[in-house]
This record gives structure tokens, sequence and C-alpha cells, in this order.
């Protein structure tokens, strides 16, 4: 019976699975097995029991030594690999803390919302405070740089004393010792230039006049249409073409004809004709000719120590007279507003009237039509063909013949007319021949 026993519990044995134990160790664990099992045979029967105990302890122990022998090559195998692993791992380039920082910056934004927007905060702060002091500092050293220039000696000015007619580059050194002495201020040193070569003033006034009480108006710079269209009523052959004339520079215009007193003034006797002017002193002068007239520019420029006198040209006259119209008349085309404005025709007498007795143009200048024929600069042309287009007088060709514009106190009033022209010689003098001056700004 006990035999019996042992055979169930051994085939209940065999048919338990053997973990983790290969095959080929399977002969050599039963074949130990039943080695043990015939020694059991030969032991007394009362120890039975005892023995089947300590078998079944010595065989759970032989297994697990069997399994742990099996086991021990995988995990020797196990350990070399983690030692190979260590090794390579070792062996390989080790990454520094910055490069990772460096990926993760460009991987993932850095910081906040709220430390952006204090960040940006800084840097506005940062660039104003920059802007501010970088303007104080301009000025602080353009202030230096001004006491440099007028406070040191005369040689460290780069030759401000030595400017001259010729206007030579600052850069160049000067020839001689500058004549600014050391203690040169800002108000002693002038840099500007001569006064006979000064640009006109950007704002001139509106109106001058000179030592002897002649009046002269501001005529502004412009353009306009030379001569007359051929619809005008009374125009003549020598006023085409119609052109346009453009001056540059603004300049004065007598206010009025020159009159008797301020050519005695001037030439201290009637000219030609002998003896003083009778009549009114604001009379304007008559019966003198193109010759006495330049006489007179010449020595009132010698009187005032300038050569800004002139007789006007023939297309500043008519700029002059239009004041900015294109009518027949500066004030329009008909006769009875030209009456306001003028003297003409025989109802006027036969002698010129004192100036300034009529209304005056846009431009304030008077007895512009009528009262005298005033004489212009140009000599004589039958026609505008090639005629400057800058409003210079155009003064080649017949020298005896001269320009003569206005109409007179004798004249009808096509005579008058703004575009009208008349010529005479250079040397006559007639009882309605008088001037007007220009003087250049």
């Amino acid at each position: 019976m006990l035999r019996t026993r042992r055979e169930e519990r051994l085939r209940d044995e065999k048919q338990e699975p053997e973990p983790d134990v290969e095959e080929e160790n399977s002969p050599n664990m039963y074949r130990d097995l039943k080695e043990n099992v015939e020694v059991v045979e030969v032991v007394p029967a009362e120890g039975v029991a005892e023995k089947t105990e300590w078998m079944e302890k010595a065989e759970k122990t032989e297994m697990a030594e069997k399994a742990d022998e099996i086991k021990k090559p995988e995990k020797t195998e196990m350990a070399g690999k983690a030692e190979n692993e260590e090794s390579e791992l070792s062996s390989r380039p080790v990454i520094s803390s910055s490069v990772s920082s460096k990926k993760a910056s460009k991987s993932k934004p850095s910081g906040s919302p709220l430390m952006k927007i204090l960040l940006l905060g800084i840097f506005f702060c940062v660039l104003l405070y920059g802007g501010w002091a970088l303007m104080g500092g301009t000025e602080e050293s353009s202030g230096n740089a001004e006491v440099a220039v007028y406070s040191g000696d005369a040689g460290d000015i780069g030759g401000v004393g030595d400017v001259g007619n010729d206007y030579e580059a600052l850069s160049d050194p000067p020839q001689e010792p500058s004549s600014v002495s050391s203690d040169s201020s800002p108000e002693k040193v002038s840099l500007e230039k001569p006064q006979d070569s000064l640009d006109p003033p950007l704002n001139p006034p509106e109106s001058f006049t000179n030592s002897l009480g002649m009046e002269f108006v501001l005529v502004p710079a412009g353009e306009f249409l030379m001569g007359s269209p051929e619809t005008e009523a009374g125009r003549q052959a020598d006023e085409s073409p119609l052109h346009t004339v453009r001056l540059e520079k603004p300049f004065y215009m007598g206010k009025y004809e020159v009159t008797r007193a301020q050519w005695y003034e001037v030439m201290e006797s009637a000219g030609e004709v002998g003896g003083s002017l009778a009549g009114d002193s604001e009379m304007p002068v008559a019966e003198v000719s193109w010759d006495d007239a330049q006489e007179f520019v010449k020595k009132l420029n010698e009187m005032e120590g300038t050569d800004k006198y002139r007789l006007p040209s023939e297309a500043e006259w008519e700029y002059a007279c239009r004041a900015g119209s294109s009518t027949k008349y500066s004030i329009g085309d008909t006769e009875r507003e030209l009456a306001r404005y003028a003297w003409f025709g025989k109802s006027s007498g036969s002698s010129p009237l004192p100036v300034g007795q009529k209304a005056p143009n846009a431009w304030g200048l008077y007895d512009m039509h009528g009262n005298v024929w005033e004489w212009a600069r140009d000599s004589w042309h039958n026609d505008y063909n090639a005629a400057p287009s800058d409003g210079r007088a155009w003064e080649s060709g017949e020298l005896s013949h001269r320009i003569a514009r206005g109409g007179s106190v004798t004249g009808s009033a096509e005579s008058c007319r703004a575009a009208n022209r008349a010529w005479f010689g250079s040397d006559v003098r007639n009882a309605d021949m008088g001037f007007r001056l220009l003087m250049e700004v």
C-alpha cells in the first residue's frame, strides 16, 4: 500500500510542469529521482513517514538548485549585456546642458506672458531714456562746438576772418593769419557776403521812399501775356505776336511819374530847355528827351550811392500797368471806366496835370494811363518776334528810336491802352513827354 501511494505521488509529480528546466536535463533529473527511490525501498517501514518528508524537502531543494543553475547562464548573459550597454554609454560624447538649453529655447517659448510684458516695458523705458540722453547730449555738444569756434585763437577758427568775395571753402587752410582776435564773440564774427553782392531780400517792403522823397511801390515777380489779342479794338500790328513774359524777380516801380520838383533837385536846371520849369511842382516833368532821362538816372544814382535806378523795360512797364489784368485797360475795356483812372482826350486840356489826381491801378500805381508819355529803355522793333521772354530790355536794332508807353493827356483813349506802343527819336522833347523810374530790389 505504501508503494502504491508513492507511485501515485510520483505520477502526480511527473504530470506537474517543471518551470525553466530544459528537456535535455529531464532524463538526468528522473534518473536521480529513481536512485533516491531505490534507496528509500531499503529503508524500514517504521521510518517511511519521516523519510518521505525528508525526501520531499530534498527533492524540492535539489530542484531549486537545478533551476538556479539553469537560470544562472541567462542572468550571466543579461549582466554581460548590461555591462556592454554601460560601456557604450560611457564611450558616447556627453551633451552639455547649454546645448540642451539651446534646443529647448528653439522648440519652446521662453517665459510666461507676464514676463514678456515686463521685458517689453523695460525695453521701452531704456529706449526713451536713451533718446532723451541723446537729445540732451546733442544740444550740449553743439553748444560746445560754438564756443570752440568763437572762443579759440584766430588760427583755430579755420580762417573765418579771411572770408572774402571769392567765398573759399572753409576746409582750405588760411593763407594769412586771421584778423579775428581771441576775444571775438559771435556778434563780432560775420559770415555774410559783402553788401554789394547780397541777394535780394526774401520779403522786401511793399514801398520805398528815397532821400529825395520819391516813392516806389513793390511789383511782385510773375508772368503775363504781352501784346494784344486780335479781337482788341484799336490794336496795331506792332503789338503782335501775343507772347508770355516771365519776370523772375520783383522790382520797385515809381508810384508817380517824375515831377518837376524832383527833376530840378537832381538836375538843378530844366535840362536843355533852360531855366527852371514853371508851374506846379507836382506836375510831371515834360519836354525831356530819352537822353535827358538817362542823364537824370545817372545823377540820381550818384546822389543815392547806388546803381539801382533806371528806366523800366517795355515788358516791365506793361506788366506793372496791367497789374494782373488782361483787358484793354488795367481796369476794364470801356472809356467810361478809364475816365476814373486817366487824363486823356481834349476834354482834359492840352497840358499835363499834377500827378496822383486820378485813382491808382490794382498795384497802387498812378497815371499809368494818360497824362504824359513815359519813356522805356528799349529800342524800337516793328513787332515782338524774337523779343526777350524774361522781361529784359530789347536794345538791339535802331538805337536812335526809343519806346514810349501809356498815352498822354492829348491822346485818344485807344492810345492809352496797356498794349499800345509808340516810338520817338531819343532826342525828341515834346510837351507831353515824361518818364517814370524803376528801382531794382
